[in-house]
């Protein structure tokens, strides 16, 4: 047997790789703030960090909220822009190819562009504050990394998977929203699961049970009885079952009924369990400055809170099954599409998809007034799903038959950082 110095000593070189990229949690260092010497970072004995600010400046207190996420979840920062721009085939080469093509379809960087220039130009009240935090946040995980870079401190995963640095801007962290607010969405079940409660308790019970109700002109309250016909014949034995368990909900307590005669608000958002964590928790306040602070958690690449609370004001999310998305059948033929009885052209875009250790992919991404087109074979866990569903589509034989995808997700001109402004000043 080995003695146990040697695999100390074997174990040596990868502890030091390892460790190298560990944050600098003491001491004082300069960064480009506005007021640096009433600045403070802290961190508790968990680890949570505490930011001070001067009175008045906003822009240190992101500046160094991007500083802690960066010290922390640098590559999970990193490979999340990557995921949300349709860009890891960059990182892990050809398997992750027919991902990419579904995010580049999705066009949900391109959307992120749109939200960040809408930002500078809508003229509404706080834009220009809410623009302000996303860069300030930008300005503290670039302070970190270029130090990493300099310093050659980066993650090891940047190291394995060849990667290097790109400058982060507001535009990735309106990205990473959109990606999340797509993911969150669980897909087009649930008008499916309204169909069968109406089926099963009746469509007044339904309604009552899903908070949904059917009005005139609206979107309707399930999908159609040909498509639910459809949908049942497919054989669902290969989809995984839902873990036990699995949801996600939030409550308030009424003031009457708690010790401090104050209300409570509950959040508990059911995420699977993870390493790094999907949330981060962070605390900040401008010193002197009661209307002004945050505690609670957000998504690393994410700037302010999404969950917690501001000293007057509490909020919370969870998924609620609320009907925000719509599938769409096309009838496509030479790059046109028909709808009420006319043929459209679609919208073409063309992008390139890099590749590593291989040849560059070009992806051509097409949309309908619905939405874009999903096309390839990232969605063949719902072919069968779509072949029942043509059973109900009239087509000729020189035409194709592809999937639409219309949600608030993909609504342009998203205003989700002013949202996030405005939380913290409610």
């Amino acid at each position: 047997m080995a003695p146990g110095w040697l695999g100390s000593l074997l174990n040596w070189p990868f502890r030091c790789i390892g460790q190298r990229s560990l944050p600098e949690t003491h001491g004082v260092f300069e960064a480009e703030l506005q007021r640096p010497t009433e600045a403070e970072l802290l961190r508790d004995e968990f680890g949570v960090p505490h930011i001070f600010a001067a009175t008045e400046h906003e822009h240190d207190l992101f500046f160094l909220n991007g500083v802690v996420h960066a010290q922390d979840r640098l590559w999970q920062m990193h490979s999340g822009r990557m995921l949300a721009s349709g860009r890891l085939c960059e990182m892990v080469g050809s398997k992750a190819l027919d991902l990419d093509r579904f995010l580049r379809q999705l066009g949900l960087r391109q959307l992120a562009e749109e939200d960040a220039q809408h930002l500078r130009d809508c003229g509404l009240p706080d834009s220009a504050e809410a623009l302000r935090m996303m860069e300030a946040y930008a300005e503290g995980v670039n302070w970190y990394a270029f130090r990493c870079v300099k310093r050659k401190r980066l993650p090891l995963e940047f190291t394995l998977t060849g990667q290097s640095w790109e400058e982060w801007t507001p535009v990735h962290s309106l990205a990473l929203i959109r990606f999340w607010g797509f993911a969150m969405n669980y897909g087009f079940q649930h008008a499916l699961l309204r169909r069968s409660l109406a089926e099963l308790l009746g469509k007044d019970l339904a309604e009552l049970w899903t908070n949904t109700k059917e009005e005139e002109a609206s979107i309707p309250f399930t999908v159609d009885r040909a498509a639910w016909e459809a949908f049942k014949k497919v054989d669902l034995s290969a989809i995984p079952k839902i873990p036990k368990g699995d949801g996600s909900n939030w409550w308030a307590v009424h003031g009457k009924h708690t010790s401090t005669g104050k209300p409570l608000l509950v959040g508990d958002p059911h995420l699977s369990i993870r390493i790094p964590n999907f949330w981060y928790e962070i605390h900040g306040t401008l010193r002197d400055s009661q209307p002004f602070a945050l505690h609670g958690v957000a998504p690393p690449g994410i700037p302010a809170t999404l969950i917690g609370q501001n000293g007057k004001f509490a909020n919370s999310i969870t998924l609620a099954y609320c009907d925000v998305e719509d599938v769409f059948l096309e009838r496509v033929k030479d790059g046109k599409y028909l709808h009420k009885g006319e043929w459209h052209r679609c919208n073409l875009r063309s992008e390139i998809i890099k590749v590593k250790n291989s040849e560059s992919q070009e992806c051509l991404c097409r949309s309908t007034c619905h939405g874009p087109l999903l096309e390839g074979q990232v969605l063949g866990k719902h072919e069968d799903f779509k072949t029942a569903m043509l059973e109900q589509v009239k087509k000729e034989e020189d035409e194709e038959v592809f999937i639409a995808y219309a949600a608030i997700a993909l609504r342009p001109k998203s205003l989700s950082a002013l949202s996030l402004w405005k939380i913290l000043r409610t």
